[in-house]
Order: structure tokens, then sequence, then C-alpha cells
């Protein structure tokens, strides 16, 4: 690898500076190693330089020459260099975070979890300068003229310190970390238009998605499983000009290897547009109401990783944990056995609670405290008592308002939906859906915009606060 002339050439000016202090037999030494390698780089500029001001091969055949014995090093400035070191402290702390989850998540219980975090990085950067006063010509590198040359050096030291943000400021909040905000979502939805393309099932057509790329919210599982890492993008289309808030849906799987993202297909969703749709069987659309499903659950089991981490609701308030979220939670079965406003084929509130502890609420924007606040639920249920979340029978998307102690269901959420307003949007148990094929098969089509609206509002909710 060709040496560095500047760094050369300083070694050479500190070598002669120290010898000047005190002698020194083995910096004498080096002094004159690298006295003899810059006379070998000076030697060669000062054969090819005529050849420098030429067109064509003769210069490209002497900047080749000189590249190969010189490397010429550009500055750093000092506000480059700052950044530069701030930004590798949060590529590193946010790839400590990572390893902190997978070390916590496999500590067995008996055992307090950790979290680490680097309190501080010290940096330090050295800044050259030189005065050149010569007789005739000016001075370039070293001429035969009477010269005199001064040579000094500044080190610039600093710290960067983490620190929680000043109290009080809800402004500072950090988003959640399941979710992808800023620079590195956009940056993600680039690369996912790319590997999109290379399938024309998942193909983003530009001018249904293209208007609506705000929007799109990307999902990410916090704790990544060996080296993959995943995603779930919740990209609602709708071309200019169209008035109902989402003309059709896409929902796209994608994993992360080494820096490559691919699709999994298997959890690839789209909600096509009203036209399709019911061109579509009965079968198309119970087979799209599961996936549908199935895409409320990622999104369930996401929230819930992020939920087990140390400090998940110091984020952004989009997720009602705790407290809160137990007390809507009793609020909602309270209702059922009151008001009985979910029909009892959906198995409300028996099934439901054998996943409780899963169930996932959102909270909406409340812009002020005398308004009900509106939350936006998330409960997959079973019929079996804790039984496997993959094995979910039905599905709960609920909008509720909340004033006190009164709690009723929201049908607003609904009311930009291409199909009748709902209650709610519920993914009733297989041999439901298996019935209502046979005997109502527009229960299934209204059932998709409903599960649409509900994704919808998920996007709105992360849009809100975010």
């Amino acid at each position: 690898m060709p040496e560095s002339l500047q760094q050369k050439f300083a070694e050479l000016l500190a070598d002669y500076q120290r010898l000047r202090e005190r002698p020194d037999p083995a910096v004498a030494d080096r002094l004159k190693g690298n006295a003899q390698l810059l006379q070998g780089m000076l030697s060669t500029l000062d054969l090819k330089a005529q050849d420098l001001a030429k067109e064509g091969a003769a210069r490209e055949k002497a900047l080749e020459a000189i590249e190969k014995q010189v490397q010429l090093e550009p500055a750093v400035e000092l506000q480059q260099f700052l950044t530069q070191v701030s930004t590798a402290l949060i590529q590193a702390q946010k790839e400590l975070n990572e390893e902190s989850l997978a070390y916590a998540e496999g500590l067995d219980a008996r055992i307090p979890a950790s979290y680490f975090a680097i309190p501080s990085l010290k940096a330090e950067m050295r800044l050259g300068f030189s005065e050149v006063s010569a007789k005739g010509v000016n001075v370039i590198f070293f001429n035969r003229q009477e010269q005199k040359q001064r040579y000094g050096e500044s080190v610039v030291t600093f710290e960067l310190v983490s620190a929680p943000p000043p109290p009080g400021q809800e402004t500072l909040r950090a988003a959640p970390q399941f979710l992808l905000v800023g620079d590195e979502r956009r940056q993600f939805l680039g690369r996912l238009r790319s590997a999109a393309a290379a399938r024309a099932e998942t193909a983003i057509d530009e001018k249904v998605y293209g208007p609506t790329e705000d929007l799109a919210v990307v999902v990410r599982h916090v704790r990544p499983v060996g080296k993959e890492r995943r995603f779930l993008a919740l990209w609602p289309g709708r071309p200019l000009g169209a008035a109902e808030n989402w003309s059709e849906f896409r929902v796209l799987a994608v994993e992360e290897q080494r820096g490559e993202l691919s699709l999994n297909l298997d959890g690839c969703v789209r909600i096509p547009t009203i036209g399709e749709l019911t061109a579509q069987t009965a079968d198309k659309w119970l087979e799209l109401v599961r996936s549908l499903g199935n895409v409320w659950l990622d999104i369930v089991v996401a929230v819930n990783r992020w939920l087990a981490t140390p400090g998940a609701l110091m984020a952004l308030p989009l997720v009602a944990g705790g407290a809160e979220g137990a007390r809507l939670l009793e609020l909602m079965r309270k209702a059922a056995a009151e008001k009985k406003p979910v029909p009892a084929e959906y198995g409300f509130p028996a099934h439901y609670q054998n996943l409780e502890g899963l169930a996932v609420v959102f909270r909406f924007h409340q812009p002020l405290p005398s308004q009900p606040q509106r939350y936006l639920v998330l409960w997959p249920s079973s019929s079996e008592p804790n039984g496997p979340l993959e094995q979910w029978e039905g599905f709960g998307g609920f909008c509720v308002r909340v004033a006190g102690n009164e709690l009723t269901l929201d049908r607003s959420i609904f009311t930009a939906s291409r199909a009748p307003a709902a209650e709610y949007a519920g993914i009733p148990p297989g041999k439901v859906l298996e019935k209502w094929k046979a005997e109502k098969p527009t229960s299934l089509f209204n059932l998709i915009d409903n599960i649409g609206d509900v994704l919808m509002n998920v996007v709105l909710l992360v849009r809100e606060w975010v």
C-alpha cells in the first residue's frame, strides 16, 4: 500500500524536533529512513511533473506511477471529526442495546437482568500548523533556497457523555424501539423498494404508494434471532386525489441478514382495491382474513417483546401498559358482561382471557384532558388457557373510549371504511368463518375492510405520536 506523503513528512519533522532537544540513535535512524523514503517520493514527482501538465495517456501514466508511491490523505475538518466520533458512539450503543437484550433474554429467571450502556467516550484530535517563508519562488516541499519554517501542533480533547433528557421534557422521549423512525426509516423504505421490486407480486406501485410514503410504518422485532433481524412494513396505498383514507394496503414481512433485505412471502399480504376484492371468491376472502390475523399477531409479538425490555414504557406513550392497560381490559370485560356488545359466538371474553397477558393497548393522542381517552386494542384469543400463540383461534381489534369508569365501543374508527361501519373488527373462530363463507360471504368481505381500517389506525396512531 502506498505510503502517505503527509504522514511521512510529519514524522520526519517530529523526529527532527526530538533530535534538536536531545540525541537519540533510534530516532536518528528513523529520520534517515523517512528522509530516504521521501527522497524517492520526491524524485518520482520530479520526473513526472512535466507529464502531469499534459493531456491523455502521458498524464494517466504519470499519475499511475506517482500513486504507486504516494498516497494523499485528505484533511479532516474539526466539525467532521466531531460528527464522526458522535455517530460512532451512537451506532456502538445501538449494537450494545441488541446484545443487552439478547443477554437478558437468555438469563435464568432467578437472575436479575442487566442493561449495558456506554457512559462516555473520550476523543483526541491533533491539529498541525506551519508557516513558511522563502525568497524566490513558492516553496512546495524542500528547495535549495534560503527557507525558514515554523511548525507547531495543538491537541483538542473532548468527551461525549450520555445523559437522560431534562425532567418534564416529553418531546425528548425516544420513540419505541419496535418502530423505525426518522432517517433510519427513510433509508429502510428505500432499500425495501429495491428488495420488493425483485418479484411482481411484491413490487411497490409508486402511483399508489408513493403519495403515502410518509404514512408507512415499519415495525421492528427488537430481539433478533441469531444474526437475522425481522421487520413488518405497514404501507397504506392511495393514489393522488383519492377520497378514502386508503384504497389498498400492503403488508411486507422483511428479514435482514448481513445487511441484505429479503421478503418473507408467507408474511406478505395485500388488501386489494374494492374492484379487485369484489371479483374474488369467498375462499380467497377467507384466506385473506386469516393472513391479516397473522399480521395482527406479528404486531402483537413485536410490541410484547419490546415491552419486556428494560425501561420500555419510558418511550413515547404510544402503548398503554402496566396498571393503565390492565384497567382498560378489566373495563372491557365488565362491558362485555353488562352490555354484551360482542356476539357470543366470538368467545368474548372467556376465550380472550386465556391470552389476556398478550393483548396490546395502543393509546390515541388526547388533545384535551376533558375529552374521553381513546384506545385501540389488539387482543388474540384461544379456547385453551395459555395456548400456543401461533394457533390463535380468534382476534379482536377494538377501538374504545373511556371516560372515568365508563367504556364504550367507538364506531368512528370505521367511518372512512370502504365497507359498512362496524362496532369493531373481530376475527371470530375458524368454525364461524367457515359458516360465513358458506352462508353469508359478504361478512368476510366487510371484515377484510374493517381489519384494513384497524391497520390504518395503527398507522395514524404512530404518525400522531412520532
